[in-house]
C-alpha cells in the first residue's frame, strides 16, 4: 500500500488512546526508531520499514520548543 509514516503515526495514537482518539495527546510530531533515527513522515511505510518493525511515535513532550 501507499501508506505513509505519517499515517501510521496517527493511528498509533489513536490506538493507544482508545478514550479520546488522541485528542489529549495530540497531534504526532515524529516517528522514530529504536535507535532514535528520526523517519520522514512523507515517506511510504512498506518503502521505508521491513515487516515487524518497532517505531515509537513522537509527541509534542518528546521534541524541543520551536526556535
Amino acid at each position: 500500500g501507499g501508506q505513509r509514516i505519517s499515517w501510521l503515526a496517527n493511528v498509533g495514537i489513536v490506538r493507544y488512546d482508545d478514550k479520546t482518539k488522541g485528542m489529549e495527546l495530540g497531534a504526532p510530531k515524529g516517528v522514530r526508531l529504536e535507535d532514535g533515527t528520526r523517519l520522514n513522515m512523507d515517506e511510504v511505510v512498506c518503502a521505508r520499514l521491513p515487516d515487524g518493525s518497532d517505531v515509537w511515535v513522537m509527541l509534542k513532550e518528546d521534541v524541543g520548543p520551536a526556535t
